[in-house]
């Protein structure tokens, strides 16, 4: 599948804001907070470090809204494209419905666990404590939360769960491993780690090695994982620090340059695409459209692949949809 048009909304919002007093689980989005003069329309939600952010308005013309901080929690992390997030309370986990300010405790022991990180349906979590390589999975999610299975792997960097929650890989920066009930099973070797994720729905995986600048696919097989090469430095991919699936393509945006990149997973063709700055984080969102940020208090950009989306302008701060002029 080829695709036609890559669009990017610039959205001018700095991530400072007026923060909203609020007692546990409890914020001013739970009220129905609306962006204003954007209406009531709710795209998704963010998480940063002073609470979560509203997404507001239609593709074209959105903003974020107030932050609203959720009191007593730390590593807030907003399940992808839900209107759910998973805090931790130091020595456990609640989730939160962003909608209602309603929360429930995960029942299970995370004490240590200082990040969160969900399936790509958010329907399954890894609750981590990065310090000591350690991840509890939660299945069931949001409605019937499960603590299942525990996992260990010595200089984990980060952690990857399918939605079904049947498959955990975990990365250091020279490889990928297969975690399962026996232990670890060595699917990839990597020169230094750059992302990791599954595709929704799947037991496929991609990972990116930042240093050699390569992007594999992982393609379940008995036992573990085949590895198949995607693209890398020859395509122009450079750097890869953060990657999703997108329907049937991979979006892939580098740590070191303003850049990201639409790989399709059948053919491998890439398309490349030039920020006005350097990403600092990937976000998921309603509608198949992604949140690319970059530092706090900098512009964050939406980003989607609908030929509908596209205008002919590139105009950062001016709240416009757009599509880069070379990319029809």
């Amino acid at each position: 599948m080829r695709y036609t048009a890559i669009t990017v909304q610039i959205l001018a919002l700095a991530l400072a804001g007026a923060a909203m007093a609020a007692g546990p689980g409890k914020s001013r989005l739970a009220a129905g907070q609306s962006a204003e003069g954007f209406g009531s329309a709710l795209m998704g939600f963010v998480a940063g470090e002073n609470g979560v952010r509203g997404l507001y308005g239609i593709p074209g013309a959105s903003r974020f809204g107030e932050v609203a901080p959720i009191a007593g929690l730390s590593a807030v992390t907003v399940a992808p494209g839900k209107s759910f997030a998973i805090g931790l309370t130091g020595g456990g986990a609640r989730i939160i419905d962003l909608a209602s300010g309603a929360a429930v405790d995960i029942e299970g022991g995370f004490a240590g666990a200082d990040r969160v990180t969900f399936s790509p349906s958010g329907t399954a979590a890894l609750i981590e404590q990065s310090g000591s390589g350690a991840a509890q999975l939660v299945t069931g999610l949001p409605d019937h939360p499960a603590a299942g299975g525990q996992f260990l792997l010595n200089g984990a960097v980060s952690w990857a769960v399918s939605d079904d929650g049947a498959q955990v890989l975990a990365a250091r920066r020279d490889g990928v491993w297969l975690l399962t009930s026996d232990g670890a099973v060595p699917v990839a070797h990597l020169s230094d780690f750059g992302a990791l994720a599954f595709a929704p729905g799947s037991h496929e995986a991609v990972v990116a090695d930042y240093g050699s600048h390569a992007v594999t696919l992982l393609h379940p097989v008995e036992g573990g994982y085949a590895a198949a090469r995607l693209a890398g430095a020859g395509e122009g991919i450079d750097s890869p620090r953060y990657a999703a699936f997108a329907g049937t393509a991979v979006l892939i945006a580098s740590g070191a340059a303003a850049k990201l990149w639409w790989v399709d997973g059948t053919t491998g063709a890439v398309e490349p695409m030039e920020l006005p700055a350097r990403a600092s984080r990937l976000d998921a969102t309603a509608y198949g459209l992604f949140v690319i940020s970059a530092a706090a208090g900098e512009p964050a950009w939406l980003a989607g692949r609908e030929r509908e989306l596209r205008t002919a302008v590139l105009r950062a701060g001016r709240g416009v949809m757009c599509s880069v002029p070379g990319m029809e």
